[in-house]
């Protein structure tokens, strides 16, 4: 290796900058990670108050279906706002697709009850 005039750090302070980077690669890889568990856990909370929502409107309870129904729209919304900060493999992508879609046609059915 030549010593270049423009160089204004020592080999062993690049190679230590090159370990930082990576570390820091390595925690952004984990952290894209957690953010799809978030998403899925999301997607599966979201389906799951729109059942809650489907059961109070069946016992008479109009007002608390749609205060769950609310609450799954909201995790709905959380889903498509932050999907960009997730890095999911081909296979987590399908299940967050397929999960999607579900909650998408859940909350359309409940979107056909009337408000009283």
């Amino acid at each position: 290796m030549h010593n270049s005039p423009h160089r204004t750090t020592r080999p062993e302070g690049e190679i230590e900058r090159a370990h930082q980077l990576r570390r820091q690669g390595q925690k952004t890889t984990a952290l894209k990670g957690l953010w799809v568990d978030f998403l899925v856990k999301e997607l599966e909370l979201g389906i799951a108050f729109t059942q809650y929502a489907e059961d109070s409107w069946s016992q008479g309870r109009k007002q608390d279906c749609f205060s769950k129904k609310w609450v799954a729209r909201q995790a709905y919304l959380t889903v498509l706002r932050f999907f960009s900060h997730a890095c999911p493999t081909v296979e987590q992508r399908a299940l967050m697709d397929l999960k999607l879609r579900e909650l998408k046609a859940q909350l359309k059915a409940l979107d056909s009850y009337q408000t009283f």
